[in-house]
């Protein structure tokens, strides 16, 4: 419990000044705001590293085993990403791109224009939702420690990266890319990389026994 809430609040942190650093121009001529959760503005990057650094401290503090931790935070993690799908769905934020095809449903954006747009948010809440499922009968997955945690997040991170191209909403570019989708796919090589990391080192213990 102790470490849940030290990695719940890590998480809101980072969350709330990745989203600040991204808006630098207006919350430095109005930094009280920054305090301000209940008018929205997360980033989901700056939440991942808000939450790796207090679970790395609730670790540390509680004498929780790293991996152990980081395996318990698996469902709940695809419960926020689903939530946060869901919420974005109902706050019209996150939309996706215009599109001229018939098969695309009518959206608003945030502005209250009405358009036809890839379903970023709908999508988001199925890979979400599918992810939440398969973490809940996961029993019987002899997994290394860790594994399942990193994993997670990598198929989280991943799934979010590349929805993040269909997305239609303003933000700051890194040459042609949006900064979430240059972020996010940063977080998902790291997630992917030590998921595989930590399974070689398993598959190369169990050889030497």
């Amino acid at each position: 419990m102790e470490a849940g809430l030290m990695i719940l609040a890590g998480g809101l942190i980072g969350g709330r000044l990745g989203f600040a650093a991204l808006h630098a121009p207006y919350f430095t001529t109005h930094p009280v705001e920054i305090a301000w959760l209940w008018q929205g503005g997360l980033s989901w990057v700056g939440a991942v590293v808000g939450a790796t650094l207090a679970a790395a401290a609730a670790a540390w503090l509680t004498g929780t085993p790293a991996w152990a931790l980081a395996d318990a935070l698996s469902v709940p993690m695809s419960v926020v990403a689903l939530a946060s799908w869901t919420g974005c769905l109902v706050d019209a934020c996150a939309f996706g791109h215009p599109v001229a095809s018939s098969w695309a449903p009518l959206a608003y954006d945030s502005f209250g224009v009405l358009a036809r747009r890839w379903p970023t948010q709908a999508v988001g809440m199925i890979a979400s939702g599918a992810l939440l499922a398969a973490l809940v009968r996961r029993e019987g997955w002899p997994l290394p420690a860790g594994v399942l945690g990193m994993g997670t997040l990598a198929v989280v991170a991943g799934s979010t990266t590349l929805l993040s191209l269909t997305r239609g909403d303003p933000s700051m570019l890194i040459g042609r890319l949006r900064v979430d989708t240059v972020a996010g796919g940063v977080v998902f090589l790291a997630a992917a990389l030590t998921t595989a990391a930590l399974g070689a080192q398993h598959r190369d213990r169990e050889s030497d026994s």
